[in-house]
């Protein structure tokens, strides 16, 4: 797994509403779609926080790094 992180399409979104909100009060509709992309967020960090400690319970658990296991091998 490597550490590099995109921008999800919620995530712009809701960038998108923030800035909308800076310059006026949301809608409802608008209000609604902001509780909605953070619903989606929310489950979106607790699945990596998910597969992050997995990966590490594998590290501790088999004292090995599944990202280098193949190291040996390309050299």
């Amino acid at each position: 797994m490597n550490n590099t992180q995109s921008v999800l399409p919620v995530h712009q979104r809701m960038a998108e509403l923030y800035t909308i909100n800076q310059m006026r009060a949301l809608t409802d509709d608008e209000i609604t779609e902001m509780a909605q992309c953070l619903q989606v967020n929310a489950k979106h960090c607790w699945t990596l926080a998910y597969y992050q400690n997995m990966a590490y319970m594998e590290y501790m658990v088999y004292n090995k790094d599944e990202w280098n296991d193949n190291s040996d091998e390309n050299n």
